[in-house]
């Protein structure tokens, strides 16, 4: 069976099979394609089972109208910079919550703001 001319939602059954060799056809080409962009492994990880999730819970309705990598690369490349751009938002406004003066810094809003430092650098 052709899996690039298979139409989802008629057989479950076979929606699974299906499913299953297109992942593994196609698994190991989107996570290096979405190394371009992430170079944490388990973010780039993350993105790809995604990426797969959005495309099984929602078979039965997908438009593709070319091939099934294609529109797996295509996602892949969606969802990443989508998560970027999330991340840059999260700096930015982590930078901007400390960059503000406290009024009253006490022992434990020090430790809360190094707590904070601490966790953004790690992302």
């Amino acid at each position: 069976m052709n899996f690039e001319e298979y139409i989802f939602g008629q057989n479950e059954s076979e929606d699974i099979i299906v499913f299953e060799k297109m992942y593994s056809a196609n698994y190991r080409i989107v996570y290096n394609y979405a190394a371009h962009f992430i170079t944490d492994h388990s973010i780039r990880m993350d993105i790809v089972q995604d990426v797969y999730s959005y495309v099984w819970e929602n078979r039965a309705t997908l438009q593709i109208h070319k091939s099934f990598k294609s529109y797996l690369l295509t996602a892949c490349h969606n969802t990443c910079i989508n998560y970027i751009n999330k991340r840059k938002v999260r700096q930015r406004h982590a930078s901007h919550v400390l960059g503000q003066s406290y009024k009253h810094v006490d022992g434990y809003e020090a430790i809360f703001e190094q707590e904070l430092r601490t966790k953004i650098e790690a992302t």
